[in-house]
């Protein structure tokens, strides 16, 4: 599945031959990334969760594993531009749709909203979370160690100086576990309180990247080591791009 595409430009792209690489490992092989390309990252990923956030698509969070990156020249600038697309194997599955994990001592109820806030982390620092075992199962261990993560990490590296307080903020919420929730946890209400979920997604996290987003003028400067160009995602049968 193919994210939504927040730039402009021809329906034929100029992907480079190689196959796409996961969001963690791209990040790993990059020099340098100019803010633009980290917001235009970002909020790529975030309206795109958003976007299949009350559907199948999100019964898995979205990490930077299955987040992939392909690559694009452009060449009448010389530039690298990423692509990123969400890799999934889609089971028919008749259970409900549920977005939350309740446990004692849990730091954050909702997985998929906290993968999103590590994912931002991630691209604004370049330093993907590499955790001592496989998070095959977002159990309560997985998701206190990755907001654990997050959190310490945002807070130390100072989001609102180095890409903007809009940025920052963000984050913030993403990791706030409170502002998603809609009253008690009512499993007769599951449908609804998702889609109140989805609504502040967007007003908390998607609208004000895609303010800040607009707000950028700077390059598309990225320096990876090959000085090639990436995209990212793939569906049950092959690539899916993100919204």
């Amino acid at each position: 599945m193919k994210l939504t595409d927040t730039t402009q430009g021809a329906i034929w792209r100029n992907f480079l031959p190689q196959p796409s690489v996961p969001l963690a490992d791209w990040l790993e092989q990059t020099l340098n990334l100019s803010n633009r390309v980290k917001v235009t990252l970002a909020y790529t990923i975030a309206r795109s969760v958003w976007q299949y956030y009350d559907s199948y698509w999100m019964t898995k969070p979205w990490t930077h594993e299955n987040i992939q990156i392909m690559k694009e020249t452009i060449s009448d600038r010389n530039q690298i531009r990423p692509h990123p697309y969400f890799t999934t194997k889609l089971h028919k599955c008749k259970d409900q749709k549920v977005d939350y994990c309740y446990a004692d001592d849990l730091f954050h109820l909702y997985p998929g909203i906290l993968a999103l806030g590590v994912v931002l982390v991630e691209i604004a620092t370049k330093q993907p979370f590499r955790p001592g075992r496989p998070h095959y199962i977002w159990d309560e261990t997985t998701i206190n160690e990755y907001y654990e993560w997050a959190w310490t990490t945002a807070n130390c590296s100072k989001l609102g100086s180095t890409i903007g307080a809009a940025y920052e903020s963000v984050v913030n919420n993403c990791l706030d576990s409170e502002l998603f929730r809609h009253g008690s946890i009512n499993p007769s209400k599951s449908d609804k309180d998702l889609q109140t979920r989805q609504s502040l997604l967007y007003e908390k996290v998607v609208l004000p990247l895609q303010e800040l987003y607009h707000a950028y003028k700077d390059d598309w400067e990225i320096q990876d080591i090959s000085r090639s160009v990436l995209t990212l995602t793939r569906n049950f049968q092959g690539w899916k791009p993100l919204s």
